[in-house]
């Protein structure tokens, strides 16, 4: 697979992730109003650094990409969408670190999601404790 192509299928994998996000939260049509005050607040455990790092920073651009164009359509309910991403660094122990500094620094965090298999089967149980 050549860099192009993964740098692609990053790309994808981030949209449709936030896609399914944003279609499980907005199904009903909303009317018109000002953006809420507090966001809705999801995170994102990516391999920034690390060896899949090729792979991180493509869905890191993904995802705001995706942000971006949901708050400049109402957001979600009319609340803005805010991106909290923690680098994972490729590795599952980093991972879990990057898990609890997303849910102990921010409150009402919605949804949090990892992109690596290896550091989501590290976090399940975490959040599983946390729901």
């Amino acid at each position: 697979m050549t860099k192009t192509s993964k740098i692609i299928l990053g790309v994808i994998i981030a949209i449709v992730a936030i896609g399914g996000i944003w279609y499980g939260v907005s199904r009903k049509p909303m009317p018109k109003t000002p953006m809420a005050k507090e966001p809705i607040k999801i995170g994102a455990i990516l391999p920034l650094t690390g060896g899949a790092s090729w792979i991180g920073d493509s869905q890191r651009k993904g995802l705001e990409l995706a942000v971006d164009e949901i708050n400049s359509m109402e957001g979600i309910n009319g609340k803005k969408v805010q991106l909290i991403v923690e680098d994972s660094k490729s590795n599952p122990k980093e991972g879990v670190s990057a898990f609890n500094k997303i849910i102990y620094t921010n409150s009402d965090i919605s949804a949090i999601f990892s992109s690596l298999s290896s550091v989501s089967n590290a976090v399940l149980p975490l959040a599983d404790k946390n729901k």
